[in-house]
């Protein structure tokens, strides 16, 4: 990545990829000690934007733990290759992030927004997507990322599922082609804002189908920690949440 594309200086996963591929790291660790960043939306008003230090900008992809520019709206859209995907739900009162919480058919059938105790609560569902990246696997550094899709991006999120779901429905898996994370302005009440969306890809190569199959197997076997930090709460002007969130398979 050019030097100009970098947010902030931080090491690169690289190490611990390759430490592991080794076949001695990996077993003195164990699940719980890796953390899965996610790829954030930036917005106008993103802590990443606003410094004036950062190189990234309004409809800019993060990686969420480096804070590193991966991909952009203009010209760089981010090639990924689905895993699997959980929901969840988001909680928060007076635009204050409260907690989340596994998707249930109970917590899906309560109200959107409500009034409670003389707070304002509202509850957000979000499709969480594990993927991979191919330009990750050229390079040999390859590690599972989450996309969450929510609030004004969550018809993304759907997209995806529909389109994935049409892969099984002619009998291939999920990781059998690539698709695009792409970055569309929309103009609401409170101004202009980006939004995920996703574009289809191409078949994916022998190579990435065998660290599909791998990391898929990965995951279903593990128990992880899914970074965060969201900025895209911040967009909403609602507090990010707090520490790592624990997701069971």
């Amino acid at each position: 990545m050019s030097k100009k594309n970098e947010v902030v200086a931080q090491a690169s996963t690289e190490v611990a990829v390759s430490a592991e591929s080794s076949g001695t790291f990996g077993s003195q660790i164990s699940a719980e000690d890796i953390i899965l960043p996610k790829i954030l939306l930036m917005q106008s008003i993103s802590e990443l934007v606003e410094d004036d230090t950062n190189a990234a900008k309004s409809g800019d992809f993060v990686h969420s733990l480096d804070e590193v520019v991966v991909g952009s709206k203009a010209n760089n859209p981010v090639e990924f290759i689905a895993l699997g995907m959980y929901k969840t739900i988001q909680t928060f009162e007076d635009n204050k992030y409260v907690k989340t919480e596994s998707w249930s058919p109970e917590l899906a059938q309560l109200a959107y927004e409500e009034t409670l105790g003389g707070k304002v609560v509202n509850r957000n569902t979000v499709m969480n997507y594990y993927v991979i990246r191919p330009s990750d696997i050229e390079s040999m550094q390859v590690f599972p990322f989450v996309i969450s899709f929510k609030r004004t991006s969550l018809k993304g999120g759907k997209k995806l599922a529909t389109k994935l779901m049409m892969l099984e429905e002619f009998g291939a898996e999920m990781y059998a082609k690539t698709f695009k994370l792409v970055a569309k302005q929309e103009e609401g009440d409170k101004g202009k804002y980006y939004v995920m969306d996703i574009v289809d890809g191409r078949k994916s190569n022998e190579v990435e189908i065998k660290q599909a199959i791998k990391w898929t197997s990965r995951l279903a076997a593990s128990e992880v920690k899914v970074h965060e930090s969201d900025e895209a709460d911040a967009a909403v002007k609602a507090a990010p949440a707090a520490g790592d969130s624990t997701i069971n398979f």
